[in-house]
């Protein structure tokens, strides 16, 4: 009929539920995958679990595994569905050392993560900008490190403008 309109539910989402999405989930595939909003599909599940890293210089990843394992443990216990996507996330954080082999192992410990990202947003720039005094060495190269040794139940995995 004329004058109808497709449904779309972007058009009255709120801009700050964008941007928790965009942020939870960055690679817009998977976004629209497990979370569907500008095209309802019944077979997602619409759940998911975010877990978002603090944005700092990550050296190793063994303290925050240690604790990441045990929170995954924990609400593994408290949901009863199989169909949930559990996803990591960076924003702006950088990466040194043994960073890729303590995440890697953290990996082992959680195998209900099955998406990880590692994301650079229009703030990387202005942090860039007024930090004088960085190496320049973000490790954004020993990321390419994670592909090959990622556990087979992590089939998504985002990189977001890190690798220029």
């Amino acid at each position: 009929t004329p004058g109808l309109q497709k449904f779309s539910v972007s058009a009255s989402m709120p801009e700050r539920v964008e941007r928790l999405l965009e942020a939870c989930l960055p690679s817009k595939l998977l976004r629209s995958t497990v979370v569907p909003i500008n095209d309802l599909r019944p077979d997602s599940s619409f759940n998911f679990r975010a877990l978002m890293m603090p944005r700092r210089r990550y050296f190793s990843f063994r303290r925050e595994g240690q604790l990441l394992a045990r929170l995954c443990e924990k609400q593994s216990k408290d949901i009863d569905s199989d169909d949930v996507h559990w996803t990591l996330a960076f924003t702006n954080s950088t990466f040194a050392g043994e960073f890729v082999e303590s995440l890697v192992q953290t990996l082992y410990l959680c195998p209900m993560i099955c998406g990880i990202s590692f994301v650079r947003n229009s703030e990387w720039n202005k942090m860039c900008d007024s930090d004088k005094e960085g190496d320049g060495d973000d490790g954004a190269g020993l990321l390419a490190n994670v592909t090959g040794s990622l556990p087979p139940w992590v089939s998504y995995l985002t990189f977001d403008n890190m690798l220029n």
